[in-house]
């Protein structure tokens, strides 16, 4: 077991201890023996101490000791549990901690960073075998894991990075099975706007949510069935409407950002195109047939 300098302090102190030693003391040596059953008992009796909960030092022991038995469980609701204590116990130390003296402070920072890392992990690892819910919920504790230290600590990088990833897995889904798969296609347009709350310049994931949109649009009329009344016609037709305005919004901005990709001309041209704007769709369309030496897009 890897040993805290630290903590190893607390060994020494406590050592030369004998009929004084606190709880959290004891259990410090029950962790230098490698005993963390011995050691989760003891700490578990000193944050019921009037004295001890109301150390600092109770909680940071504890903190340690919980996550020493998340890293060696191999039961998987136990290790949640201990990890879960052991965020409890890092966060309670860091507000224990005197301002005047906030002797733990950056071990209790590290520890809590550590800990919110590890929950990030698992959450990548859950995207990459495509499980978005299951990888959310542990961006969803890493979040709160960070919070704990500050209110206003920086994420942004890691959270447009993830929801990126679950936006794409999200996208594919819907794009496999468009009529079954509105959640889908609802959670993915949250998720880029979040990233676009961030960095509105975003240009890929404006892309991605103007192609979205323009497919949905799309898609409205690609399925549409015979037997429709008037006014299912006209409601349809509305929606198509609705959905290449939304894709325009997004994919308007994407041009901004880079006026020659042939992707974003093609759907700004189709999209007019869609909507009787004659003009525009024959600027973009232009502008393709430039680009690419086709007959541009419809």
């Amino acid at each position: 077991m890897n040993q805290i300098i630290y903590i190893a302090f607390f060994l020494i102190a406590a050592s030369t201890i004998t009929a004084q030693q606190t709880n959290w003391e004891q259990a410090v040596l029950c962790y230098q023996k490698d005993s963390l059953i011995c050691a989760s008992e003891k700490i578990d009796l000193a944050i019921k101490d009037s004295n001890e909960v109301k150390d600092p030092y109770t909680w940071h022991v504890r903190a340690f000791i919980y996550r020493e038995i998340y890293k060696t469980s191999s039961n998987e609701q136990e290790k949640n549990l201990a990890r879960e204590k052991s965020v409890e116990a890092f966060a309670r130390s860091l507000s224990l901690d005197k301002e005047d003296e906030q002797k733990l402070k950056t071990n209790n920072i590290k520890g809590l960073e550590s800990i919110a890392t590890g929950l990030y992990n698992e959450g990548v690892n859950c995207l990459q075998i495509f499980e978005v819910e299951k990888g959310m919920e542990f961006f969803e504790k890493h979040n709160k894991t960070l919070k704990l230290i500050d209110e206003n600590y920086v994420i942004q990088e890691r959270e447009i990075s993830i929801k990126k990833a679950a936006a794409a897995i999200l996208t594919d889904r819907y794009n496999d099975d468009n009529e079954g798969n509105s959640d889908a296609f609802n959670k993915a347009i949250e998720y880029y706007n979040d990233i676009l709350k961030i960095d509105s310049n975003d240009f890929k994931t404006n892309l991605n949510i103007g192609v979205l949109y323009h497919n949905k649009g799309i898609n409205l009329l690609t399925g549409t069935r015979l037997d429709l009344t008037l006014p299912e016609i006209m409601k349809l037709q509305k929606n198509h409407v609705f959905y290449m305005q939304k894709s325009l919004q997004y994919m308007t901005k994407a041009y901004q950002t880079d006026k020659n990709h042939p992707g974003v001309i093609r759907a700004l041209a189709g999209a007019y195109y869609s909507l009787h704007d004659d003009e525009k769709h024959e600027f973009y369309n232009q502008k393709l047939i430039k680009l690419e030496g086709t007959e541009g897009a419809e």
